[in-house]
């Protein structure tokens, strides 16, 4: 990399060739103009976008809506048992670990502490565990979504119903897709989240699997 001086002399550019010593002296200092360079764009806020998601959590303007983490197949075993874990479909090594990275995702974007709701099914109240916030408590309301169409339709009404009176900080509902679908129109992932106003139970956003 060569600079050159201009000069001008009575109105004339003249052209000057640095000293080999003024190149090196530039050539040494690029990697700290790089540097500082970086660090101006790495400074911006990495969650810029959740933010506002994570601020409305906190306060108690919204709850966070989870599908219980990565639990393989799509049915339930032929001999089901809701109170027998080994009957149900349960969650894999890496359901575990998606839901505790989830909860360490939660605290670092400053959600401290979280009263977590869940439903009865086995994989829901591990998630809700394993998100490390203590205590959870399981509601009727987040079970699998009943099948009949009048009786699910009830069913999302006391949902929106129990969102309405989440007050005093964050709040965790860990739940099935289907509840999620019915209630927003947003079918999530394993392990995703969607999170919604206790205001009316409007969609503000949603948080991906982690």
């Amino acid at each position: 990399m060569h600079l050159v001086s201009v000069i001008f002399v009575r109105g004339h550019a003249l052209l000057k060739q640095p000293r080999q010593s003024e190149n090196n002296l530039v050539m040494r200092h690029i990697p700290t103009y790089a540097l500082l360079i970086l660090a101006f764009f790495c400074s911006s806020p990495v969650h810029a976008q959740t933010s506002p998601l994570i601020k409305a959590l906190a306060s108690g303007e919204a709850v966070l809506l989870m599908r219980h983490a990565l639990a393989p197949g799509s049915k339930e075993p032929a001999n089901f048992n809701l109170a027998v874990c080994s009957t149900q479909r349960n969650l894999s090594a890496e359901g575990r670990a998606q839901a505790k990275r989830t909860g360490a995702w939660l605290r670092a974007q400053g959600i401290a502490s979280a009263k977590v709701y869940t439903s009865a099914w086995c994989r829901c109240r591990d998630t809700a565990q394993l998100l490390g916030f203590g205590g959870v408590t399981k509601k009727p309301v987040l079970n699998a979504l009943a099948k009949g169409k009048i009786q699910a339709k009830a069913q999302t009404a006391k949902l929106r119903a129990l969102i309405s009176k989440a007050k005093g900080g964050a709040v965790i509902m860990v739940t099935h897709k289907w509840n999620i679908a019915a209630l927003t129109g947003i079918t999530p992932g394993s392990g995703e989240s969607v999170v919604v106003s206790t205001r009316g139970g409007n969609v503000l956003g949603r948080i991906p699997a982690r």
